[in-house]
C-alpha cells in the first residue's frame, strides 16, 4: 500500500502546474430531488480578488443516476467576469459531465469528465485557458469516510485541456 501511495504521489507531483491567485471563492446553493434518480440544483458563486468582485456566476444543474457508479449531468452558467481593464462582460457556458464513482471499504474513488463550451466565443488573450474557454476537464477524487465523524477528507486535482488546441492539430 505504501508503494502505491508513493507511486501516485510522484505521478501527480510530476504533472502539476502551479497557479497563483489571491481570490476568495464563495458559493451557496440548493438541491431538489425530483425523483430518487433525478436531482436539480442551483448555485450562486462569487470570486473576490482581495476586495473587488472579480467573477459572479449563477449555475443551474440537472443530474441523473443511471447506475450506482455512473451519474451524467448538465450544467448551465451565466458568468459576469471582470477583465484586466476593470470592465465586466457577460458570457454563458454549459457543461456536460460524466461522473464515475466506486466505493471500496471506507474509501470512495471518483472521476468527473467535463466537456465545457460557450454560447458566445468571447476569448481573452490575457490567459491561455480562461474559465469560459471551451475545453475538456478531468478531475479524479478520493474521499475517506472517517468512522463516527461528520468529516470526510477529500483530495482531488484537475487537468484542463483547451479543445481549441485539438482543432489546431488537424
Amino acid at each position: 500500500m505504501r508503494i502505491l501511495i508513493v507511486f501516485f504521489s510522484l505521478i501527480i507531483s510530476s504533472s502539476c502546474i502551479a497557479q497563483v491567485d489571491q481570490l476568495l471563492w464563495l458559493s451557496g446553493g440548493a438541491k431538489y430531488s425530483y425523483t430518487k434518480k433525478l436531482d436539480f440544483s442551483g448555485e450562486l458563486n462569487f470570486r473576490l480578488e482581495p476586495v473587488v468582485l472579480n467573477t459572479f456566476f449563477t449555475e443551474v444543474s440537472a443530474k441523473y443516476q443511471v447506475t450506482k457508479w455512473f451519474k451524467p449531468s448538465f450544467d448551465y452558467r451565466i458568468i459576469s467576469d471582470r477583465n484586466k481593464f476593470g470592465n465586466y462582460h457577460v458570457t454563458q457556458r454549459f457543461n456536460l459531465n460524466a461522473n464515475f464513482s466506486k466505493d471500496w471499504n471506507r474509501f470512495e474513488f471518483g472521476t468527473r469528465v467535463r466537456l465545457q463550451g460557450t454560447f458566445n466565443r468571447v476569448r481573452s488573450t490575457e490567459n491561455s485557458f480562461s474559465d469560459i474557454a471551451p475545453g475538456l476537464r478531468i478531475k479524479p477524487e478520493i474521499l475517506y469516510d472517517i468512522d463516527n465523524s461528520v468529516f470526510s477528507p477529500t483530495a482531488s486535482f484537475e487537468w484542463f485541456f483547451n479543445t481549441n488546441d485539438f482543432n489546431e492539430l488537424y
